[in-house]
């Protein structure tokens, strides 16, 4: 085989942008978040184990502890967890076996390349929510793998000095074809070719834009943005979901509303395996012609290969977006002498006459000829660019998974933004020949592309972008020396294209993983920052905000995940809350309190409330939603004197411009406003004070319940006055008697109303008479708030 077809060979099976996830038998149904106010305890429970010593070393032991803490972790019984889970110290061979069916760069094959101590294979969804809690309990790692294309083996190697464990997806492979509703939910250990083969089973008129390779997982594919040869008119794979399910640092399933949308944003090309475990994708199909056409044609140097790739530059951003042209440089001999050959390789939805009259108007240099082009369905020309004769290849090859044959590879990537004049095309055409191995593939942009914007997704790639440049270099042998001269031979090549590529930053694609532009060295947001915004330029920032607030300790990581915000790990005197925070219901959600102040709470809708600020010197928290997320406010602010704080309902704040606390009559209790004030509008909420003693309470219950005991009998000489909402609305009620000594109050909140028999005035400190209960108070039932 010469070197020529070998390198069509190797780059035509493996040079598709990979990360991934795995297979299964259906598409479980969303497991909802609690409902405000329930209790969360049909979610899956942290279990009672303790955490494996850091740095454990005894594959035995942690493979023990893993499969204990499995059913105790599991939202539903399952006796099914010892058959999916492996280890090298209990099953050795088979732990082999399920370690190399998916390692599809064998630089990460060696007997140095650190193992997981643990593979599971998950085949339901609960598995993946028990592994993801054991895995936090147990302080062990976690890789997520599902087609185990990851160029630098992150979805299943690890460089930290602890245990590790691989989750592999790929018995979820499922693929739900509606074809009515033109969607299809795919789950994340599906491969590319599953999804495809799966579409064309149910609709001939309908396709999906994604990469080239049949062998690469879904999971990591859209996790990292997924491009492919429909790139130019659809856009890319993210551009295409419009739901995800994806199993949280707490072990829950979250859907689309569940996560909301900032999770749902960077899960769509914010690279894989940062922000929790991806279990599918709900895509939109696009509409496919039936009859698409597909060419290859071959240039060489004294065809005038230069010029023509010159001019393509120019042609590929504005021609029809039914046209992608890729083009391959690859190293070859002409007339004695090392140099590269050009060869041009397409896809066109339409036929090869609408082709060629396009051709010929906007790209006559290449010298299409019309028996160049070959008229296919638009599944066949998955195979084309497959490398399978789409001839005589059966379709089910898409759905084998072993058909890859790259065993070590090394890939890079840059954007071009500006066209590559002849003469630097003809020294990059000669550095390939000396190089000798090491090929190019320029994927065009324009189209759909210049359409989208920047910040749409974590994918920020779009307009101003002529085309993307892949470092393609594949090879057989596993002698270390031959290894370190191909990488290295790589570099060279990455460095001479310097000054031809984007700059400031020089850019990359994520799902052409390459850890020679960063890696995280431990100090999180710093080297994090390097690789980050080359990969993501100015979307970097929002995708440390969404991981920050999702997964503060940063538990889901590798050498190039997203990093937290800096300073946001360890004892800090922050909460960052978020909406899911908020409806459990039990949580707590403010730390221990400096000295004497008093403890904020906050309602859902006060959260919600973007412009609110509070005046001066009043004692609430002001939190809103983005400053929540961005995870760095300060929660607590240093509180006036000993005040107590300001008690809003949900109706006070949508008002939005109420004077959120009244000036307090010397030492009086403060003014209490409930709902039916608000809505009223002219209702003398309360009365003069008579001398420094009385106060009126009013609360929803105690309105609308026409029945209710509102208020205990009092101690001493007061008798009890039981208040019905007849007697609110009638307006002539005796409230509240006079109260015994000073400071007496008779505060109710809902859950008295209900319960009946709560006490719900603690002791209060000096000569604070009130506590006042908001909406918040009443749904976490075990905060104190003193």
């Amino acid at each position: 085989m010469s070197s020529i077809m070998l390198f069509f060979l190797l780059f035509f099976i493996c040079c598709c942008p990979y990360f991934s996830l795995a297979k299964g038998p259906s598409v479980p149904k969303v497991v909802p978040l609690p409902k405000k106010g329930s209790s969360p305890s049909k979610g899956p429970l942290l279990p009672k184990v303790l955490p494996l010593p850091k740095g454990s070393s005894d594959p035995n032991s942690v493979y023990k502890s893993f499969l204990e803490c499995l059913p105790t972790s599991s939202p539903q019984p399952d006796k099914t967890f010892s058959s999916v889970v492996y280890s090298s110290a209990a099953n050795s061979s088979a732990y082999t076996k399920v370690l190399m069916d998916h390692i599809k760069n064998f630089r990460y094959n060696a007997t140095s390349t650190p193992k997981p101590a643990i593979i599971i294979t998950p085949n339901k969804e609960t598995h993946v929510q028990a592994a993801v809690i054991c895995a936090k309990k147990l302080n062990i790692q976690i890789r997520i793998r599902s087609g185990g294309h990851d160029y630098e083996g992150v979805s299943y190697t690890s460089s930290e000095k602890t245990q590790f464990m691989i989750i592999d997806m790929f018995n979820l492979r499922a693929v739900d074809v509606n074809v009515a509703k033109e969607t299809a939910v795919v789950q994340a250990g599906a491969q590319l070719g599953d999804l495809y083969y799966r579409i064309w089973e149910k609709s001939k008129v309908h396709g999906f834009p994604a990469g080239a390779c049949p062998t690469v997982g879904v999971g990591g594919h859209i996790s990292g943005g997924g491009y492919g040869t429909m790139i130019r008119k659809y856009g890319l794979t993210v551009d295409h979901v419009i739901d995800a399910k994806i199993v949280d640092i707490k072990g829950r399933v979250l859907d689309r509303k569940a996560m909301g949308e900032d999770l749902f944003w960077a899960i769509r090309g914010g690279g894989g395996s940062s922000f929790g475990v991806i279990l599918s994708f709900t895509v939109k199909l696009v509409p496919v012609p039936k009859v698409t056409t597909v060419f290859k044609v071959t240039k060489k140097v004294d065809e005038k290969a230069v010029d023509i790739v010159f001019k393509w530059q120019s042609v590929m951003s504005t021609i029809d977006p039914d046209l992608f042209i890729r083009v391959l440089l690859q190293p070859t001999k002409e007339k004695n002498k090392n140099t590269a050959q050009a060869t041009f390789m397409a896809l066109f939805l339409g036929d090869s006459t609408r082709l060629m009259g396009l051709m010929s108007k906007s790209f006559p240099e290449l010298g299409l000829k019309k028996t160049d082009c070959f008229e296919v369905s638009w599944i066949q020309s998955t195979l084309f660019w497959s490398n399978f004769d789409y001839n005589k290849t059966k379709l089910d090859i898409l759905i084998d998974r072993h058909t890859d044959v790259v065993k070590f590879l090394k890939r890079k990537s840059d954007y071009v933004k500006t066209p590559i004049p002849t003469t630097a095309l003809t020294s990059i055409f000669n550095k390939l020949g000396e190089l000798g191995k090491i090929g190019l593939v320029f994927n065009p942009y324009g189209g759909k592309m210049n359409e989208i914007p920047a910040n749409a997704t974590p994918f920020p790639h779009r307009a101003g972008n002529l085309f993307k440049v892949q470092y393609s270099l594949s090879w057989s042998e596993g002698d270390p020396k031959v290894t370190e001269n191909n990488i290295n031979q790589s570099r060279v090549m990455y460095d001479f294209m310097t000054n031809y590529v984007a700059k400031n930053p020089r850019s990359a694609f994520v799902n052409y993983r390459d850890l020679d532009i960063g890696v995280n060295k431990g100090d999180g947001f710093t080297s994090g920052k390097v690789y980050g915004e080359k990969y993501f330029n100015k979307n970097f920032d929002r995708l440390v905000k969404v991981k920050t607030a999702v997964d503060p300790e940063n538990f889901f990581r590798n050498e190039q995940s997203i990093p937290i915000q800096p300073g946001k790990k360890g004892k800090h005197n922050d909460v960052s809350t978020i909406d899911d925070y908020i409806y459990n219901g039990n949580d707590q959600s403010i730390p221990i309190l400096p000295r004497k102040h008093i403890d904020v709470s906050m309602t859902d809708d006060y959260i919600y409330n973007k412009n609110k600020r509070l005046p001066k010197k009043h004692t609430d928290v002001t939190k809103i939603d983005d400053y929540i997320y961005n995870g760095n406010e300060q929660s607590i602010p240093t509180l006036p004197g000993k005040h107590t704080d300001v008690s809003k309902t949900d109706d006070y704040i949508y008002n939005g411009n109420e004077q959120s606390t009244p000036t307090f009559p010397e030492k009086h209790t403060h003014v209490s406003k409930t709902e039916d004030y608000i809505y009223n509008g002219n209702e003398q909420s309360t009365p003069t004070f008579t001398g420094k003693h009385t106060h009126v309470s009013k609360t929803d219950d105690y309105i609308y319940n026409d029945n209710e005991q509102s208020t205990p009998t009092f101690p001493g000489k007061h008798a009890h006055v039981s208040k019905t909402g007849d007697y609110i609305y009638n307006g002539n009620k005796q409230s509240i008697p006079t109260l015994p000594e000073k400071h007496m109050d008779a505060s109710k909140t809902d859950d008295y109303i209900y319960n009946g028999k709560e006490q719900s005035i603690p002791t209060l400190p000096g000569k604070h008479t009130d506590v006042s209960m908001t909406k918040d108070y009443i749904y976490n039932r075990n905060e104190h708030r003193k």
